[in-house]
């Protein structure tokens, strides 16, 4: 087996891979990510909302509740009657403006310590469900990963009880491998 040089990098303080940028403090987003959707103007056409949507995915690991913060944008997009123009409305405007703000102090998420407690917590709401697995550094609480949801046909209207179960079952088929090495 051979190495690419080109494709290595050794002793370095930080770099980007699979589309984040790794440093001594943990992961962060690329900021040309982030600065390519705080620079964009409300969308104006369905492609332009699923355009806003699929850039949103790609910094949803570092959004606590993100799919609650992009409902406004699924919203307008439903209530689409032609398949070009959409009718933007003043919550989306809102929720557009506060993504961007949101985009402005994103948390740089760290990985976990061989040995070290994790801890789980669980939010529901009417539409969506969340979670975010969090360690503990020092007296302060950092984020691993996060995890959101949306809700579709009966479980938007399971109790709140029942939806919270259901984000611990989607946190714990997604967070698998730190389940199975890490204390909870």
């Amino acid at each position: 087996m051979k190495l690419n040089p080109k494709k290595c990098s050794f002793g370095v303080e930080e770099g980007r891979f699979s589309g984040h940028l790794i440093t001594k403090q943990g992961i962060k987003a690329d900021p040309s990510k982030v600065k390519a959707i705080s620079n964009l103007q409300p969308p104006k056409s369905v492609s332009e909302i699923q355009s806003l949507g699929k850039k949103l995915e790609v910094i949803n690991h570092f959004l606590s509740k993100g799919a609650d913060k992009m409902l406004p944008f699924m919203q307008t997009l439903k209530n689409c009657k032609s398949g070009k123009m959409v009718q933007w409305t003043t919550e989306a405007d809102e929720a557009f403006r506060r993504m961007k703000e949101l985009l402005e102090a994103l948390p740089i998420v760290t990985a976990p310590v061989n040995g070290k407690t994790l801890i789980v917590y669980l939010a529901a709401s009417k539409e969506c469900i969340s979670a975010v697995l969090m360690a503990e550094r020092g007296k302060k609480q950092v984020p691993i990963y996060f995890i959101c949801q949306t809700l579709h046909w009966a479980e938007l209207e399971y109790p709140e009880l029942e939806k919270l179960i259901l984000a611990l079952v989607y946190a714990a088929r997604k967070l698998r491998r730190y389940f199975q090495a890490y204390l909870i």
